[in-house]
Parts: C-alpha cells; structure tokens; sequence
C-alpha cells in the first residue's frame, strides 16, 4: 500500500477478512474461536488504523473484515476515503456454507454506494457477485466500480468477474484471500 501513492484517483480492495491474518484459507474458516477473537468492531480502532492509511496513501480502500457487533459476527466490507475516514460499510447479505455457523446476516440497509475520486464504488462479498437481485440493485444506483473480495478460486469466478462489468457496464477490483495453486 505505501507504493500506492501517485497522481490520479485510485481505489484499491483487499480480500475477505484481509486483517485476521489465515482468517480464510485453502482449508475454508477458522474455527468460530479464533474468529471471534480476529473479529473488529466498525467503527474502532482497526478502521480507524485503515482511515489513517487511507489518508497516506490517498487511495479510498474497500477492506473485508469480520465484524463483531455484539455477539453476531458479519462478514464485511469496508470503505475508506483518504479525506473522510470510514464512510460506509456493507455486512454480506447471506453467509455462504460453513460461514452460516458463524457470521450473521447482513441485509439491505447496508448496501452502499460510496463516491470515490474513480468513480461510485460498491462491493459484493464473495458469492453475493451471484446473486441477481444484489447486482440489479447496485446497478440502478450506478456503481461505477464494482468491489469484489472473494474466497472463490474457480475459474468460473473470472468468468463471473467479466460478466458483472459487462452487465453493469462498470470496472471491476476483485482479490482472492490466499494463492492459487
């Protein structure tokens, strides 16, 4: 990230539950301990930590996080703008397979579209970049630059990737949480 600084706009996303370090893996989730332990709360000090990055880099940042709010853990997604700190937050509408042990569900309240200097971002969260009605909602508020961190190392995610800019005739930033092999 600190070579991220330059001219023009620039957005960068990071991957599903980028600051819980193995929080996601080849091997799938960690145990629900070791979660709610690598769990932050939006707003606090890790968002405020990325607002400050933010901030040096002059890049807005879309980061996926495990969030704790109470006793529910959410997957979600982040944005930071270097000028404004946190400016949004969207919780994945429905965790997918084993995430249903674990993390809550978010819905629709926050699914934003946040204005950046590249354009509108908003972000999907791994499977949700198939969920038609999600994608159709992003749309008609005109996200520009469609955020897409994902656990999803199948080919057919590239394939989905190039669908969603084609359909909603936007960029797309999408980043995988651990190496192809």
């Amino acid at each position: 990230m600190a070579e991220a600084r330059g001219t023009g706009p620039r957005v960068t996303t990071s991957v599903v539950a980028a600051l819980q370090t193995g929080a996601v893996g080849p091997e799938g989730l960690l145990g629900w301990e070791d979660e709610i332990r690598a769990s932050v709360t939006v707003p606090g000090p890790e968002t405020r930590a990325l607002a400050g990055l933010s901030a040096r880099t002059g890049a807005s940042l879309v980061v996926g996080v495990i969030e704790r709010d109470g006793s529910t853990l959410y997957s979600t997604v982040v944005f930071l703008d270097p000028s404004l700190g946190l400016v949004g937050k969207h919780r994945k509408l429905v965790p997918t397979a084993r995430e249903r042990l674990v993390w809550g569900r978010g819905d629709s309240s926050t699914l934003p579209a946040i204005p950046t200097a590249a354009g509108l971002a908003g972000a999907a969260i791994c499977w949700e970049n198939h969920m038609p009605l999600l994608r159709a909602a992003m749309y008609a508020k005109g996200v520009e630059l469609w955020c897409a961190p994902t656990a999803d190392d199948r080919d057919v995610w590239q394939a989905s990737m190039r669908h969603i800019a084609d359909e909603g005739r936007c960029f797309v930033i999408s980043a995988k949480s651990w190496p192809v092999h």
